[in-house]
């Protein structure tokens, strides 16, 4: 991991040479009106948006991003408009914006940093590009805050705006989903002072409990990393009885023997030849479900003379194409099993700088469109 560190380090050096050229050039992008009139059509299409729902007044506005976007490279920054009971909101406005020229610089930068990495250090695994590119990526994000904090009055002053139903107090903070963040500005009979603002920025927390209907995604061990292969585990871990029906009968501990390569990692998760966690991914998923039963396992490298323990997760299974509400599940399909993880409880994974974990989003169709699955 120390590694890891020094490679992001590195990165970030790199990064603030060409994000020096890169400010100027968005600057020089978005003074253009055309591009301003996007960003404007898009924060006026939201504010019509919570109108016609006729969800009630709104009580603030948040743009943030999220960990699982960065990671899967679709870099969409969610807009969410709350209302009276801010996260317990069941009924939030929502559109998702991705705002031309930052993301597409930034991977061309990535593109930059990474070959010269790879020239002065030896193989680059997945997870040590994933620490790169987060601790990069914070530059193009601080860029589209102030996009946000200059367009103030554009944004504010648009006729969507004025008819939308909202509180006194109204405010707009930027952060990370269901994180934490700071408050751009407020709108209201108690807005401050325009000169205030830059120097009176308040912190601002999201509540991990969303009353939104929860997202999820398939959660897959991340390819490109050298780990730990288990061997000769057939009659030691029956994986039939990884469920929550028949796990009791099997060893409340077992040791697994694994091949390991010099340079190999213990990620956080590892999905062969079930889904195993470390005990620091253990601790947060009890956070969020805190009944769920673990089976403990120990990887043991008998060449490396090297153990390490896991605990994997006995999940609730479900029908395909249905879901459960749990934070973490499994779905049966035809051809096997996936794994589900809600999307709050892998940002809170990704914000704690978990190692291994792959995302993937999860179709309006393969989710039965929101409906609950039957539990099997």
């Amino acid at each position: 991991m120390e590694r890891r560190k020094e490679l992001a380090d590195a990165a970030e050096e790199m990064q603030k040479e060409l994000f020096a050229s890169r400010i100027r050039e968005l600057e020089t992008e978005y003074r253009k009106p055309e591009r301003r009139e996007e960003v404007r059509k898009v924060f006026a299409g939201l504010f019509r948006l919570r109108e016609r729902q006729g969800n009630g007044r709104a009580g603030c506005l948040g743009i943030c991003y999220r960990y699982g976007s960065i990671r899967m490279g679709t870099y969409g920054l969610r807009l969410v408009l709350y209302g009276e009971d801010f996260c317990l909101d069941r009924n939030p406005t929502v559109c998702e914006w991705k705002p031309p020229c930052f993301f597409e610089m930034f991977e061309e930068d990535m593109a930059v940093i990474l070959r010269k990495l790879k020239s002065a250090f030896s193989r680059i695994y997945a997870y040590e590009e994933d620490a790169v590119r987060l601790r990069c990526v914070k530059y193009y994000l601080a860029a589209v805050c102030r996009l946000c904090m200059d367009m103030e009055g554009e944004i504010l002053c648009t006729e969507e705006f004025r008819r939308m139903e909202r509180m006194d107090g109204f405010y707009v903070f930027f952060g990370r989903y269901r994180g934490e963040g700071e408050i751009l500005y407020r709108a209201g009979k108690d807005a401050p002072e325009q000169e205030d603002r830059e120097s009176g920025r308040e912190a601002h927390r999201q509540d991990r409990e969303c009353g939104a209907e929860p997202e999820y995604y398939v959660l897959t061990s991340q390819e490109g990393n050298s780990v730990p292969r288990p061997v000769n585990w057939y009659g030691k871990l029956d994986v039939r009885k990884m469920n929550r029906r028949d796990y009791g009968e099997l060893p409340k501990h077992v040791l697994l023997d694994v091949k390991a390569g010099a340079d190999a990692v213990y990620p956080d998760i590892l999905t062969d030849p079930v889904l195993m966690v470390s005990p620091e991914v253990r601790q947060v998923i009890k956070k969020y479900e805190a009944e769920m039963p673990f089976l403990f396992v120990v990887l043991c490298d008998t060449e490396g003379e090297e153990a390490v323990a896991y605990h994997c997760p006995v999940l609730t299974d479900v029908e395909e194409n249905g879901e459960c509400g749990e934070a973490l599940y499994r779905v049966r399909t035809g051809k096997g099993s996936e794994v589900r993880i809600r999307s709050d409880l892998a940002e809170s994974l990704l914000a704690r700088g978990a190692v291994g974990i792959g995302l993937k989003e999860v179709a309006d169709a393969e989710r039965g469109k929101g409906k609950w699955g039957k539990v099997i």
